[in-house]
């Protein structure tokens, strides 16, 4: 099992997992300013 890190500036990691906690898949994805600029978008 490989330790969790921090992702880049600016991105961020999600883990899905099964029921009992153990987990399966590591996906990545980068925050954005939404279009009015006044939040972030995932």
């Amino acid at each position: 099992l490989e330790p969790v890190t921090l992702p880049a500036p600016g991105t961020f990691s999600r883990y899905e997992s099964t029921r009992s906690g153990r987990r399966m898949e590591q996906s990545l994805g980068t925050i954005r300013a939404n279009r009015t600029g006044t939040g972030l978008l995932l």
